[in-house]
């Protein structure tokens, strides 16, 4: 007997798109992982012995530390990876008291960015400077000092276009992980999600911008 074929039902998501405005609370402190150093850690992983240390100057170390999403007339658009600010409000559910899920959130939604000249999605940074830090790190193994040298903004902010599945995770639920992650975890180095707990690379939310206004069907599937 011929068996009878069973309907699939499809669950109907409902994307919808949400922009929020944050401002900078503290500088942003950038410290992008270079394609040398990519190449250090992929030569120290295969054994290949002791790398030898390029000498570079302080202005080539500082332009090396930043995010550029495209050069014009020599004047760089700097941005800052779409993911981190993703991670920083993902990690923040913990802090809901179990009503926003990490499992339900995770995949739920999708922080839009244009991609730099690295090859990673950057938002678009806004700032009223940029600037050269010098700091002092310390090497993992030997605790010995090393001086960097690093971009940090001063009076930044950025706007976030996110993407989301309004059936698993909803407006008020990403507002509010928006709004922790900006306290508790921030972006960039010295910021409070690292184990130095500094306080760089906070925000808040623009209260002057009218968010229900900037929420729009984005496509039905």
């Amino acid at each position: 007997m011929e068996r009878k074929k069973e309907a699939i039902h499809l669950t109907e998501l409902t994307w919808r798109q949400l922009n929020v405005s944050i401002i900078g609370t503290n500088t942003l402190i950038c410290n992008r992982c270079t394609e040398e150093q990519m190449e250090k850690i992929k030569d120290k992983r295969a054994d290949k012995g002791k790398i030898k240390k390029v000498s570079k100057t302080d202005e080539e170390r500082f332009m090396e530390s930043l995010h550029i999403i495209s050069s014009n007339n020599g004047k760089p658009e700097y941005g800052f990876p779409a993911e981190a600010f993703a991670k920083a409000m993902i990690s923040c559910c913990g802090f809901t008291e179990g009503r926003i899920k990490k499992s339900n959130t995770k995949g739920a939604f999708r922080i839009l960015g244009i991609i730099g000249q690295q090859g990673v999605d950057l938002v678009p940074l806004r700032y009223k400077e940029v600037r050269m830090k010098h700091d002092v790190t310390r090497i993992p193994k030997t605790r010995g000092a090393n001086p960097v040298c690093r971009g940090e903004f001063v009076g930044w902010g950025v706007t976030l276009m996110i993407n989301y599945i309004n059936n698993f995770v909803s407006k008020e639920n990403l507002m509010e992980l928006l709004s922790l992650a900006g306290v508790v975890n921030g972006i960039g180095e010295k910021s409070p999600r690292q184990s130095c707990l500094g306080s760089n690379g906070t925000w808040v939310i623009d209260s002057s911008q009218l968010i229900g206004d900037n929420e729009l069907n984005l496509i039905k599937s």
